[in-house]
């Protein structure tokens, strides 16, 4: 067998770069494998893998310097990894007489001549392993061997640890995004809840303030005139900045119209306008009667205190747009 290559600075600078650069772990663990196998000029280096819920233990990476030996021995390997693994030490078999404990081999059989096993602690347990072995060979592994092999399996762990880190802060950055995203819309709602609220009651505050005698008053005025309205078919209609023409009070008559507030909004040939502050059957009926068939009649209601101001003015003929 061709003397042991001790790994170089390099291969352990290389190791440390990918674990720094945040590398997967499968890349790792194959990095691993491969340099281990170089620098112990062993036949297998495997990395096994115990599945907790099945209790199984099987290589995720295995890696032989010749087909020949990528099974050899495979079933009393993985015997000893499980020991390992359940003592939580490392197992170095340096002899086959070391085996012949352990196993029983057929004469003549390809065996197993020397073997370590270091286990990978993670999170409190041991669930994976590295494993090294020799086939028929006259030398064996020894104390430095097992030292350097558990650099790559130390080297193995942190790789491990890391990567739960990592996807554990990753989880919680995203899980903090959404935490944030959540606020923020929660935040925006409390913000459009107190727009709502505030002009709910600034549409609604005056219910909440005792009315002064005349918005009673007012309040009072236009639910009558609305009941007037719908009484008699009429259309409420405002007086003001309206002018009022003696002349056209005289087609009623002025003392009338006075007496029964009425006020004359309009006198054609055809059609005749009026609005009143509180029309009776009776009135609407004497003006149909005393108006000419021939023209059209169209009752309006206003507001009393509207038609009240109007009455009390008087027309000034030397001002067309000013009452005095």
């Amino acid at each position: 067998m061709t003397p042991k290559n001790h790994p170089t600075d390099a291969a352990f600078f290389q190791l440390s770069s990918m674990i720094l650069a945040k590398k997967s772990i499968e890349t790792i663990v194959d990095f691993i494998v491969r340099e281990s196998l170089n620098c112990l000029n062993a036949h297998r280096v495997s990395f096994y893998v115990l599945d907790q819920r099945s209790a199984n233990i099987k290589p995720s990476v295995s890696k032989a310097c010749d087909p020949a030996y990528a099974a050899i021995g495979m079933f009393e390997e993985k015997e000893v990894v499980a020991n390992a693994l359940k003592e939580g030490t490392p197992i170095l078999l340096k002899t086959p007489k070391d085996f012949t404990v352990l196993f029983k081999y057929l004469k003549g059989e390809r065996k197993i001549t020397s073997l370590m096993v270091i286990p990978i602690p993670f999170q409190g347990k041991f669930t994976n392993a590295l494993s090294a072995a020799l086939m028929d060979e006259t030398h064996a592994f020894d104390e430095k061997d097992l030292q350097l092999f558990s650099t790559f399996a130390n080297h193995a762990c942190i790789a491990t640890e890391n990567t739960f880190l990592l996807a554990k802060v990753r989880k919680m950055e995203t899980s903090l995004g959404a935490y944030d995203q959540n606020l923020k819309n929660i935040q925006n709602g409390l913000q459009d809840l107190a727009k709502r609220e505030a002009r709910h009651i600034e549409e609604n505050i005056s219910r909440f303030i005792p009315k002064t005698e005349n918005e009673k008053l007012s309040d009072y005025n236009n639910s009558y005139s609305d009941a007037l309205a719908q009484t008699f078919g009429m259309s409420l209609i405002s007086l003001k900045g309206f002018i009022l023409n003696p002349s056209l009070q005289k087609t009623v008559g002025e003392k009338y119209a006075e007496m029964n507030r009425i006020i004359v909004l309009e006198n054609s040939e055809d059609r005749m306008k009026i609005a009143f502050a509180e029309p009776t059957k009776f009135l609407l009926d004497e003006l149909r009667r005393i108006t000419p068939p021939r023209k059209k009649l169209d009752f309006f209601l206003a507001d009393p205190n509207e038609v009240r101001l109007c009455l009390q003015k008087y027309y000034n003929p030397f001002s067309i747009n000013r009452l005095k």
